[in-house]
């Protein structure tokens, strides 16, 4: 009943012009119009009737400011570039200048190339013997990063200019890898599994694991570096979003933050330094998150309702 009182309307504030997406119901007229509680609120509390009106307008003005910001874009289908595969893809990426794609295919990985506005597929890569769950290209180069429901993270060398070989295996993990990102200098690249665990990889002679974070319950799914490289965020089956920055003294990562989210976080990526997008595991929503500079952490500032679901 309460419910339905907050979606009713007398039909004053109808004629006035006033609209809250109610559901049509034979109980409407047995209700009180939520307008009229309103104004009687007003008169009879006056300050905390004000502060409300104050918190409305703000959110509106957000909106509003939200709304100018966005700028117009659209997509077309290009037949020339699309390629119909059977296999499974649960990852895709593509170079820095834009000459190259990478595809995974189930336990392999598909090269193509950009030539001269056709797609040319120049190479297959075959080393992983699961899953390709997750791709990334090196900033200052064409080697590829592949990690795999088989627990192994590749890297591929890119040896010539339609050639790849591997280069190394890292092994460390001891579930199945579900994201690998790296930073902009390529010196850093970092992990997260089903066990639970984010690994800091650094280049030695080899890649070797620099350090481990273990403050996830569950699954962790994506990771995202801010602009500055100097923080990073995860998000998982265990509900929560950690914040981590890097100390400068002995360059270890460490959790500053844990953002209970209550739903079960599939994907999360840094927009700018003060904000980040959240994707809830099969909702229709994005959040955003943006820093409280007072209290020096990140709040929800947004919720967006979304097209299809992860």
């Amino acid at each position: 009943m309460n419910n339905f009182k907050d979606q009713t309307l007398c039909n004053k504030h109808k004629r006035e012009g006033y609209n809250l997406g109610s559901r049509q119901s034979q109980l409407q007229n047995q209700v009180q119009c939520q307008i009229c509680q309103e104004e009687k609120f007003q008169t009879k509390n006056i300050p905390n009737y004000q502060i409300l009106q104050q918190q409305s307008k703000q959110i509106k003005t957000q909106g509003t400011r939200i709304n100018q910001d966005k700028k117009p874009f659209s997509y077309i289908l290009e037949p020339k570039f699309s390629k119909r595969q059977e296999e499974n893809c649960y990852a895709i990426e593509i170079n820095e200048d834009m000459t190259f794609m990478i595809v995974g295919c189930n336990n392999r990985i598909k090269i193509y190339q950009f030539n001269q506005g056709n797609l040319k597929e120049i190479q297959v890569l075959e080393g992983h013997t699961d899953n390709v769950t997750t791709l990334s290209f090196m900033n200052t180069s064409n080697d590829i990063i592949s990690g795999s429901d088989d627990k192994q993270i590749i890297i591929w060398q890119h040896v010539k200019e339609q050639i790849w070989n591997i280069s190394q295996r890292i092994i460390g993990h001891s579930g199945q890898i579900n994201c690998v990102i790296r930073n902009n200098n390529d010196d850093l690249i970092v992990s997260c599994s089903w066990d639970k665990t984010i690994k800091f990889w650094v280049k030695q002679n080899q890649w070797e694991c620099w350090q481990t974070i273990s403050e996830h319950t569950g699954s962790v799914f994506q990771l995202s570096f801010n602009q500055n490289q100097n923080r990073l965020i995860s998000c998982g089956i265990d509900q929560f979003i950690l914040v981590m920055e890097l100390q400068s003294q002995d360059n270890k990562w460490i959790v500053i933050k844990k953002i209970w989210t209550s739903l079960q976080g599939n994907r999360l990526c840094f927009l700018s330094d003060k904000l980040f997008a959240f994707q809830p595991d099969n909702k229709e929503i994005t959040q955003i998150y943006e820093i409280n500079n007072s209290k020096k952490q990140y709040e929800k500032k947004n919720e967006m309702t979304i097209q299809g679901k992860l």
